[in-house]
């Protein structure tokens, strides 16, 4: 039983020592243009950067995009963005500069980067979508309508953590039959 016990210790103390401190933190995006378009994503980063500033597209870990017309799904988007900007200390997006600059955002607007066809652009006058690199009209809305949100997404422990918590258990059951 002490071998047991023993071994237990042993493996929670090297996941433990062998876990990461930093855990990822996922935002939700959601927009919504004219004429019953919208975009929905998801994006991540390290929760170490919370409260430093404003980030770029070189912090992601993850970004993904799916845009809609209506409720059917019209193209998705999985990579690095060309510009992205985001403020961790107010957790917003930067809406209304050029959106080249560090004051707008531009998703995969050329087409080409990452997998997918649709891309989004928020700009100094307004916001749309890209299709297949192009430029879509009936989606655009002045930057002062933007409607450009993001929330925190539900995050789930990582499976060390979750190991961890699982061989805590079975311990506390060994020594419940012991006693």
């Amino acid at each position: 039983m002490k071998r047991i016990q023993s071994l237990l210790l042993a493996l929670c103390l090297l996941t433990v020592g062998s876990a990461a401190y930093a855990v990822p933190i996922s935002y939700n995006i959601a927009w919504t243009g004219a004429n019953g378009f919208s975009l929905t994503g998801l994006f991540s980063i390290d929760d170490s950067l919370l409260g430093t500033g404003s980030i770029n597209q070189s912090s992601l870990l993850s970004f993904s995009l799916e845009g809609f017309d209506g409720v059917t799904s019209i193209g998705t988007f999985s990579g690095t963005p060309e510009n992205f900007n985001f403020d961790t200390n107010t957790e917003l997006l930067a809406v209304g500069g050029n959106s080249f600059t560090a004051g707008g955002q531009r998703w995969n607007a050329t087409g080409t980067d990452g997998v997918g066809i649709i891309g989004f652009e928020s700009g100094s006058s307004g916001q749309s979508l890209y299709i297949n690199g192009v430029f879509h009209a009936p989606s655009q809305i002045s930057v002062l309508d933007s409607t450009l949100r993001v929330s925190r997404a539900a995050n789930v422990p990582e499976p060390a953590t979750l190991a961890l918590l699982g061989l805590g258990m079975v311990a506390g059951g060994l020594r419940r039959k012991r006693a």
